[in-house]
């Protein structure tokens, strides 16, 4: 069976990542409230809804850049509720920005050397002595960074400056140093924002490369044809509320969903 098939069934035990309760407030106000998903491993589960719905700020409690007010987070099997984000990416969850966020003086192949530094073992000692369990670390890390460029289309960008690339390549530049990190779980932030249909394209045809690859990606992204395109699940929020989930066609059906954000065709009734 597989995974959606599993999700649609409606037992989420073994879920990847579970999310149960999820309320965040500030003040008076109520950014997240009570927000329940279950993204299986292997899925593409995509994350929608209009501009103010809470969806970054339900990934910053997910990925541990905000504590909740309320509710569990569950990543493979254990609670993660209380984590600073480096034990969650240690775990094997990562994730993009809405905003790039890249070193901009530095390489291609650096900024994805930056990822991969949270999986090098090396202690102070090894650092400092350069012992060779050290060189032979740091040598299969550069190995695999030239990989991982590869796998996102940016082969040919290594030595240049990440600011001096074009927005869509710096885009795949910042899944490539998530990936970096080795995780299960791929986090991106509205990572087709800014690109043309083209890049698009491409960016759909990367993600579905990254699942082959036997990760599961947990996305927010505005572009529909990307999300209906791509994605297994999709949840939507409003005001903080999750409204609908299911099959992207069931989402599309959806009068609440409909009313709320995919927008109305009232032509037929003039």
């Amino acid at each position: 069976m597989s995974a959606p098939d599993r999700a649609q069934g409606g037992s989420h035990v073994h879920s990847l990542l579970r999310v149960q309760g999820l309320t965040r407030r500030f003040g008076g106000l109520t950014a997240v409230a009570d927000v329940e998903l279950a993204v299986e491993a292997g899925q593409i589960f995509g994350l929608i809804g209009p501009n103010g719905a809470g969806k970054t700020t339900c990934f910053n409690l997910i990925t541990g850049l905000l504590p909740p007010s309320a509710g569990a987070v569950e990543f493979g099997g254990r609670s993660i509720v209380g984590l600073a984000p480096h034990r969650v990416t240690a775990l094997g969850m990562a994730r993009t920005f809405q905003n790039i966020r890249l070193f901009g003086a530095m390489t291609a192949r650096e900024n994805v050397l930056v990822g991969a530094h949270a999986r090098l073992r090396a202690g102070v000692f090894g650092g400092i002595f350069r012992t060779p369990a050290v060189r032979r670390e740091e040598a299969a890390a550069r190995e695999r960074a030239v990989r991982l460029l590869d796998l996102v289309g940016l082969g040919d960008a290594a030595d240049l400056p990440a600011a001096g690339l074009p927005y869509g390549r710096q885009r795949r530049l910042e899944i490539a140093r998530a990936l970096a990190t080795e995780p299960r779980l791929l986090c991106l932030d509205e990572p087709a924002a800014g690109m043309n249909e083209s890049e698009s394209r491409e960016l759909m045809d990367l993600i579905r490369r990254i699942r082959e690859q036997g990760m599961t990606v947990l996305l927010i992204e505005h572009d529909m044809h990307v999300v209906m395109n791509l994605c297994d699940r999709v949840a939507v929020l409003n005001f903080g509320q999750k409204i609908a989930e299911g099959s992207p066609a069931e989402i599309q059906a959806n009068p609440a969903v409909i009313e709320a954000y995919l927008g109305r065709d009232d032509s037929a009734a003039d």
